[in-house]
């Protein structure tokens, strides 16, 4: 036993950065678009996630700073949709 405190509750996530995620987002849409089948099957699954995290009828490109979470959720759903193609 010592004195000393220790905090097991520090945060361990990194700080998500915006612009980073918006690049890797356009990157992935980009690989997507030359896929034979993108607007058949991919844009209605790209249109699916966008919506589940930022609201029907919202855009990626419309996204504010204060959206990085919802982003970020977007960016990892999308990245499993491109493992699969």
């Amino acid at each position: 036993f010592t004195d000393q405190r220790n905090n097991l509750y520090t945060e361990v996530t990194e700080e998500l950065d915006f612009d980073t995620l918006m690049e890797r987002f356009t990157g992935m849409i980009e690989q997507l678009q030359t896929k034979e089948n993108f607007s058949e099957y991919y844009a209605p699954r790209i249109e699916q996630i966008t919506d589940r995290y930022l609201g029907k009828g919202n855009k990626v490109s419309n996204c504010s700073r204060e959206q990085v979470e919802a982003l970020d959720l977007i960016v990892s759903d999308l990245s499993e949709l491109v493992s699969q193609s």
